[in-house]
């Protein structure tokens, strides 16, 4: 297995074995090297040529290795097929890296992209958030027992931005309220007065206030999550 993966990956030593045996210009076809197969093979044609003529002018059959003209060209094409040997190394090695290089890169291009897909995603996450608490749903945490037992302390709260878009508030409704100072507070309209309102707690003796329609940001909606009662719950506040 280790030897057939060595050939199908085209290794240097696959590539020196081929070189050897076949000869340089098969160990260049095999590494993809078609101008450089074609110059080893005319290398290889020019050396048997000039063996041949030398064998055939000095009359050197006989005592040559091998007994024939066989081992003259043999002779004749080893310095080529050494220098083939090298070169197909070289080459072999080099593709190699190239590969490698090739393939980090592709790997870094890959978690480049995963993670500039995950910022995204976490921005246009952050930024539906935040139109959503602009525009149209806030949460809101109750720090008080001051609308109790309508809203306990610790509970969690949605409050809708839109609810007085097309209606006016009401008698009755929860509403979240926020001061000059910026801090907002959730109350229950009592009354009405023309653009004004008054909201209190739940209890008779918590003090009312008179705000204005502008200072009523929404309608409490659902209860989130009760603290108190330790409990994951959605509710109508009543």
């Amino acid at each position: 297995m280790k030897l057939a993966r060595a050939f199908r990956d085209r290794h240097w030593g696959a590539a020196v074995a081929i070189d050897l045996i076949a000869g340089p210009f098969f160990a260049m076809l095999y590494l993809g090297r078609g101008r450089l197969a074609l110059a080893y093979g005319f290398a290889e044609a020019v050396f048997f040529v000039a063996t041949f003529a030398l064998v055939v002018r000095f009359n050197l059959i006989g005592p040559s290795p091998g007994g024939d003209l066989g081992g003259w060209a043999y002779l004749a094409v080893t310095p080529i097929r050494i220098v083939g040997a090298f070169h197909a190394a070289r080459l072999a090695r080099a593709r190699a890296r190239a590969r490698a290089v090739a393939w980090e890169r592709r790997w870094y291009a890959r978690q480049g992209a995963l993670i500039a897909l995950a910022v995204a995603l976490v921005l246009s996450m952050r930024v539906s958030a935040a139109l959503v608490r602009v525009l149209w749903m806030e949460p809101f945490e109750m720090k008080s027992a001051v609308m109790a037992p309508a809203i306990a302390e610790g509970d969690h709260v949605f409050v809708d931005k839109r609810a007085y878009l097309s209606v006016a508030p009401t008698v009755g409704d929860i509403v979240v309220v926020r001061d000059q100072d910026g801090i907002s507070y959730i109350r229950r309209i009592a009354a009405e007065r023309s653009d004004m309102f008054t909201v209190t707690g739940e209890g008779a003796t918590e003090r009312a206030l008179t705000v204005p329609r502008g200072a009523i940001v929404g309608r409490v909606t659902m209860i989130f999550w009760s603290i108190a009662s330790h409990s994951w719950q959605w509710e109508r506040p009543r």
